[in-house]
């Protein structure tokens, strides 16, 4: 039997949903803000990737959760708490999508050094599975009809996930095309 991980305790109270949704709104507010100043197309793009990538997130974990293959107490949560998460997350991943653009107008290897960054987040992230796993705040499903677990899904997880944003962040720092290489509007 799965039990509530420390965080989705707390997004479960009164207190700590309410706050999660103030984070939230603060958050989308301030990414809507910085996004929104004429003239910086790249940021928006980056907004937008960032979106991607959390809708990605979701549906892996609709998909998964549905299966039976992820299973954990956070699918519980109340929708507007789930929501929170997910602004919540969204802003995470463009504050990686920041990161990266950063690197990528200072350097060439950008995709090398945040691709070695992504070979030593995987095992933390691993860790912390393997971690979740043995508190019964995580659970897999088993695979196919062997009967074992296969942690080896939080890999895939992980390096499905990861190598998308990596993918968007790299869409995303290119820089816009020169006026004389755009198509004539029509």
């Amino acid at each position: 039997m799965l039990v509530d991980s420390p965080l989705t305790a707390f997004a479960r109270g009164t207190f700590g949903g309410v706050l999660l949704g103030a984070a939230a709104v603060t958050v989308l507010v301030a990414v809507l803000v910085w996004a929104s100043r004429p003239g910086e197309t790249e940021r928006r793009l980056a907004a937008a990737a960032s979106v991607i990538g959390a809708a990605f997130a979701v549906v892996l974990n609709l998909i998964f959760a549905g299966l039976g293959v992820w299973q954990s107490t956070v699918y519980t949560l109340l929708p507007p708490v789930l929501a929170s998460m997910l602004v919540l997350g969204t802003a995470l991943m463009l504050l990686v999508l920041s990161g990266y653009r950063w690197l990528a107008r200072r350097s060439r290897r950008a995709p090398l050094v945040y691709s070695l960054l992504l070979v030593v987040l995987a095992p933390l992230i691993v860790g912390g599975d393997t971690l979740a796993l043995s508190q019964r705040y995580l659970a897999f499903g088993r695979c196919g009809g062997s009967g074992d677990l296969c942690p080896a899904r939080a890999c895939l997880r992980v390096a499905a996930q990861s190598w998308l944003e990596l993918l968007m962040a790299a869409a995303a720092a290119r820089p816009a095309l020169p006026a004389h290489r755009r198509s004539p509007a029509a």
